[in-house]
């Protein structure tokens, strides 16, 4: 009997300390991701395009976050990359040739995240608020 009430005690402050919104949206694993992706190959002094879009996983409204990039690049000259909104875009006319490591660290915050004050910090219903990926560019 005292071992059933220390479980029921510890499962109940278990739910008070993190919530129930919280457990279920780590359940059900909301959060960003970039795809795991190759990118194109890409040619020598030819024309290159490619894109990177990123979205909230297990999240229909993922249009209503704000999504923050910082991107660690070791780009050929001739290539840069640009964010538009949800999309890394990576184009150019690469002028060397060779492997080329690209970083990308994601971080969104819901857009309503100020006008929750009976939530605070967990105001943007996901597990996970950041994510990373690293690509490949080789150009030949």
């Amino acid at each position: 009997m005292t071992s059933k009430l220390l479980r029921l005690s510890l499962i109940f402050s278990f739910f008070t300390f993190f919530g129930c919104e919280e457990i279920f949206e780590c359940i059900v694993n909301i959060h960003p991701q970039l795809p795991d992706k190759e990118l194109k190959t890409g040619f020598i002094y030819n024309y290159y395009y490619d894109t990177i879009h990123a979205e909230i996983n297990n999240q229909p409204s993922d249009n209503n976050y704000h999504y923050y990039f910082t991107i660690d690049d070791n780009l050929p000259p001739g290539i840069d990359v640009y964010v538009d909104y949800r999309t890394v875009i990576i184009e150019g006319v690469p002028e060397a040739a060779g492997d080329f490591i690209i970083n990308i660290y994601l971080q969104v915050e819901h857009r309503d995240v100020y006008d929750c004050e009976d939530e605070p910090g967990n105001c943007d219903h996901i597990c996970s608020d950041n994510t990373t990926e690293e690509y490949r560019l080789r150009v030949l």
